[in-house]
Order: C-alpha cells, then structure tokens, then sequence
C-alpha cells in the first residue's frame, strides 16, 4: 500500500495479509499542533463488500466521541480522513475501534501526517481481532412510558431502546414478557392488552443478559367516543350498530329523539324518512349522534343499513377527541334495496388510545322521582 505524503514524498507501507472482522487503530488525530500539524487517515481494506461501524474513543478519558458508519468495497480500499470529520475536535488523539458488519473482514493500516512539508509521515497497522473487546452486546435496555394506566378491555404500546456496551443505541428487538400478576397480555409488538378484570402488574423488555420493566395498571373501562352522521336521500333509511351491548351510552346531536330505538335484536337503531316527493326531487335528511363504544368491542362492531329504492344513504365516522370530530372512515349505500353490512377499521391503540376515564357499563336511575312526581320525566338518567 503507498500512502502519498505530498506531491514529490510518499511513504510504503504493506499491511498485514490476516483479515478480521475488527481491528483497533491505537492512535488518531485530527490538528495536533495547528491546522498544519498532525492528522490521521485511516485506509480500510476489506475482502469482500460489506459496513463498518468506527467508534472514536477520546484518549485523554476514553469517552466515546463518534460513532461512524462506512461503506467497503470488496478488494477495494476506502480512505477516512479525520480532517474531514468536523465532529472531531481538534488537538485530540482518539483509540478507533472497527467492527465489519456480520460476515465481513477487514483490515486497517493508520497514517499520522504533518502538512509542514517534508517527510514528516508515521504509519501504522490496525490491531487485528485478538486485541479487541467481544462483539457488540446489549449493555442497556429503557422501556417507555415508564409508567400506564389503562381501561379493562384498552390497549397500550411500550417500546424499548437497546444500548451496546458503549451506550450506543444498538438495533436489537426486545423479547416482550409480562409479570405473573399482569392484568393482560403484551404481544411482540409490544402492544399491551389489557383484560376485562382491574388490576396491577409489569412488563418486561429483555435483550441479552439486560432488560427492563414498566408499571402497567388497569382501572375502569376504556372506550371510545365516536360520532356517527347519518344521512339520505332516500324515502327511508335504517341504520344499526351491532351488537347493542357494546354502545355504552348514547346521546342525540341533531335529528328527533323519535329517530333512535332498539331493534327486535336489541340492536341500536336509528331511523331516517322523508316524502317521496323530497326523495324524488334529491331532498336529504340526516341523523348525527355521539355513541361511547367499548374498545375491547372495536373490531366486532359493525354497521347495518338499509333503505328505500329512491337515493342513496351514507354514513360518516369519527372518533370524538374533546370537542373535535377525528375522521375514522365513510361508508356509502348506493341505490339498491339490499342490506348492506360494514365493519370499521382497525384503530392503532398509539396512534389512536382509548379514554383511560372510569366509565360504569350502565348509569342508575334517578329514582327520587318516582317520590317526587313533580320532577319532569326527562330529570332522569338514562341506562
């Protein structure tokens, strides 16, 4: 290998012909003594194409200062002049460490050079495998949140960073697990499920011989607030969401009280008609109401709608955060008499978390007014 030192000098150096997958360079530079002074370039000659992974250590307290990643050439070499690393300080000598990617196998050779002219050239060999630390391991492991609440029934994402040895970040997947007490289930995703029963528990991350827990409680019951607008053109339309045991409570935002009713099935129904004549001439009229829907019941819920053979009936679903309106998904029935059944899409409980507020399956009555006759029937609560 010729490493050039300026345009008339040049200084030889053979590297050795034992390949590795790391190797160490015991010193780099980058400035010493000025802008003229002592840097360092690294020549890396790897046997077939592959990644390394360059990890400068400062030498005056062995804190890690870069980590740096390059592309080889199979029999080709790659230059990494730490001039050129604006990341490094300068008057600092560092320690790099070298690591190929799995399956790869490199070699290093290291050239200390002063700009002042002359044959003021060092060269080195990289330190080959023998030398060096056991390949990257899991040195850390953090789980975030650290700490969540949950409705019965919701769900949760935990995630988890996993650090080397060196506290790099490392690309691991954690193995996700629960405590034996845990109120629900974790699946490989960590996506927390939580039961139908309250309680408290753990999850655990684990990479290695590392890992980590986060506190998990369930209270409550999680749900999901939803509005529905209902609307057609035709002379009549029926909408149902199924299964009724699943709409905790329900409250009307625009249309007559008249409009909702259960079904023979118990389903919640809703009902919207007009004249002929308005259906006819393309007269709409529409429905919109606010239903609390159990999460763990989301992905068996479905809507039902029929109608009339005039028009068309359509259905607009959003999830309620506060006060606005979240668009979750539109349903259209087209000009036919047939039923048509639709199923809402899958929410992802990150994007998408369900209220963790305690909410009773069913509310009770105001019975005081079945003493006191002169509250208004409309005082009451309903189920």
């Amino acid at each position: 290998m010729v490493l050039p030192n300026t345009d008339t000098t040049a200084g030889a150096y053979l590297a050795a012909t034992e390949l590795s997958g790391r190797a160490i360079v015991p010193v780099a530079m980058r400035n010493v003594g000025g802008t003229n002074g002592w840097s360092s370039s690294m020549y890396l000659l790897s046997a077939v194409g592959t990644a390394a992974t360059l990890r400068y250590y400062r030498t005056a307290d062995g804190t890690l200062s870069l980590v740096d990643r390059v592309d080889l050439v199979g029999g080709s070499s790659l230059k990494v002049d730490s001039r050129k690393i604006a990341a490094l300080a300068d008057n600092e000598r560092y320690a790099v460490t070298i690591e190929a990617d799995s399956g790869g196998a490199l070699t290093a050779v290291a050239m200390e050079q002063a700009l002042t002219g002359g044959d003021a050239l060092m060269v080195s060999e990289g330190a080959v495998a023998a030398t060096l630390p056991s390949r990257l391991v899991p040195g850390s492991i953090a789980v975030r949140p650290a700490t969540a609440e949950i409705g019965t029934g919701g769900s949760a994402r935990f995630s988890a960073t996993v650090k080397d040895q060196y506290g790099v970040p490392l690309n691991e997947t954690p193995a996700w697990s629960t405590s034996s007490n845990s109120p629900g289930a974790i699946g490989v995703d960590g996506v927390f499920h939580a039961g139908s029963a309250e309680g408290s528990g753990s999850v655990r991350a684990s990479a290695g011989a590392v890992s980590a827990s986060a506190a998990v409680t369930v209270a409550g019951l999680a749900f999901y607030r939803m509005r529905f607008d209902f609307s057609t053109s035709s002379d009549w339309s029926t909408m149902d969401v199924l299964p009724i045991g699943d709409a905790l409570s329900r409250r009307m935002i625009v249309g007559p009280s008249s409009s909702l009713w259960s079904g023979p099935n118990g389903e919640l129904r809703f009902n919207a008609s007009q004249p002929i004549y308005d259906s006819i001439t393309g007269h709409k009229v529409g429905i919109t109401f606010d239903v609390a829907i159990a999460a763990a019941a989301w992905d068996r819920l479905r809507i039902s709608v029929v109608k009339g053979a005039l028009g068309a009936s359509s259905i607009r679903v959003s999830r309620m955060i506060d006060a606005t309106a979240v668009p979750v998904a539109r349903f259209d029935h087209p000009g036919d008499v047939e039923t048509r059944v639709f199923a809402l899409p899958a929410l992802d409980p990150a994007a998408a978390p369900p209220s963790n507020t305690r909410l009773t399956a069913r509310q009770p009555k105001m019975l005081l007014a079945h003493y006191y006759p002169w509250y208004h029937l409309d005082m009451w609560t309903p189920p």
